[in-house]
């Protein structure tokens, strides 16, 4: 297990998990590269769905980070132009079949837009919760333990 992965809380809509999950990528802005630039290969991420779900449905482990200017969000569409175009790739270690059936974050939890980085026990508490209610054993895949 890496010592100096990160822990992340992705956030966006269905609209663009959909395509975030069809392509491995999320995406982030030049107004946000400095947050791009902290992204390892290796770093943790759970996936959260705003509106009207709003919860964790999955999680993954960033493989790579490039740039790429292929219009790929609703938004970008509409634009005609890459919007996030910083982007990672990541292996997707576990997705729950039904969206709607997936956890909750803790009470007061803030998010943002696009990304929250979470310190490790947040993480480990976020995975536990999901083995719980999932019957599965994302904390072995993710070789937390």
């Amino acid at each position: 297990m890496r010592t100096d992965s990160n822990y992340y809380i992705l956030v966006g809509d269905l609209q663009n998990w959909k395509i975030a999950i069809e392509n491995h990528v999320w995406g982030y802005s030049e107004k946000t590269k400095g947050s791009w630039n902290k992204a390892k290969i290796g770093d943790w991420l759970a996936f959260y769905a705003t509106s009207p779900i709003k919860k964790v449905f999955g999680f993954g482990i960033t493989t790579d980070k490039f740039k790429d200017d292929e219009i790929l969000w609703r938004d970008e569409k509409l634009f005609k132009r890459a919007i996030w175009n910083l982007r990672i790739r990541y292996k997707i270690v576990y997705l729950v079949d039904n969206w709607k059936e997936g956890i909750d974050l803790p009470p007061n939890t803030m998010l943002g837009t696009s990304r929250k980085r979470v310190d490790r026990e947040f993480f480990l508490n976020l995975v536990k919760n999901a083995d719980k209610k999932w019957k599965t054993n994302i904390i072995k895949s993710l070789e937390m333990e």
